[in-house]
């Protein structure tokens, strides 16, 4: 008795593709990333700029589930947040998330910190968040870039280079400087001049740091007293301290010393007069934001 013939199973790639969102799966080949953003998912952008206005340039790249490679560029200018970093909603795109690049241009690294990160639904109460994409601080020159950034925290390697002139205080009085909100300090030198006035009376300047209660934290003497009628140019720095070479005055400073915003790098001088006056004050600093 002859048997039916029994057909092979299906192969399922002779068949229509039903679901487009799915594609890559049926057909046996890998999705080239691995995110897939829906319309339900927002990408949130968090930038952090305390001191200065900064331009911040994202480019993205889609691929659509039909494979259509779908280019996303926008310029967000973005003033100063101070203690506040602002957040930037990106919504409305659909696709397997290619690359992304965030550029700074114009400003040097350290100016500014951002973090990219998947974030489903668009409400205010939804806090649910997936994977951080890229984190870290754009420049210029070098960018950050997903899919092959590593994620920094905003006190990692190297921060902003400052030069920080500082206004005269009045005759009689000491200077303070108190670091900005939303940054921290590496103090990394400080220039200063004191002009004594006729009066006799040796005066001894030092480099103080307190945080806002006021606890001291740092006390640097120069490394000499100051006699009358004099104008002594102060240095403190790594290394520094313990000697004068005439009009020049050196005080010391630890080394990678981390200030956080609301601390206080002041002089406190010892015997100072009414008309002894400082002047020409410069904090050299690398600043980080946050911290």
């Amino acid at each position: 008795m002859a048997t039916i013939p029994v057909p092979p199973p299906p192969d399922h790639w002779f068949y229509p593709l039903y679901n487009a969102l799915v594609n890559f799966k049926q057909g046996r080949v890998p999705p080239p990333t691995q995110y897939y953003v829906t319309r339900d998912d927002v990408l949130q952008l968090i930038v952090a700029a305390p001191i200065l206005d900064t331009t911040v340039n994202v480019s993205m790249r889609f691929m659509s589930a039909q494979g259509e490679v779908l280019p996303w560029y926008n310029t967000y200018s973005v003033t100063a947040t101070a203690g506040t970093p602002k957040v930037l909603t990106i919504n409305g795109a659909e696709g397997y998330l290619l690359s992304v690049s965030v550029y700074t241009p114009g400003a040097p690294r350290g100016q500014c910190f951002v973090s990219l990160a998947i974030k489903r639904g668009g409400g205010s109460g939804d806090n649910t968040y997936g994977d951080i994409l890229l984190q870290g601080y754009p420049g210029a020159v070098g960018g950050l870039a997903y899919p092959v950034a590593f994620l920094y925290s905003s006190v990692d390697g190297r921060g902003r280079m400052r030069s920080i002139a500082i206004a005269n205080p009045a005759a009689g009085a000491d200077w303070s400087q108190t670091v900005p909100a939303g940054v921290t300090w590496i103090l990394r030198a400080v220039t200063a001049t004191l002009t004594t006035a006729v009066s006799v009376a040796a005066r001894q300047a030092s480099l103080q740091v307190t945080d806002a209660t006021p606890h001291l934290l740092l006390d640097s003497p120069g490394g000499s007293t100051e006699a009358a009628s004099l104008g002594d140019v102060y240095s403190w720095f790594n290394g520094g301290g313990g000697f004068i070479e005439g009009l020049s005055v050196a005080g010391g400073l630890p080394a990678e010393f981390r200030c956080p915003a609301g601390w206080i790098v002041q002089t406190k001088t010892a015997n100072i007069q009414a008309a002894d006056q400082w002047s020409n004050v410069v904090l050299t600093v690398e600043e980080f934001v946050g911290g």
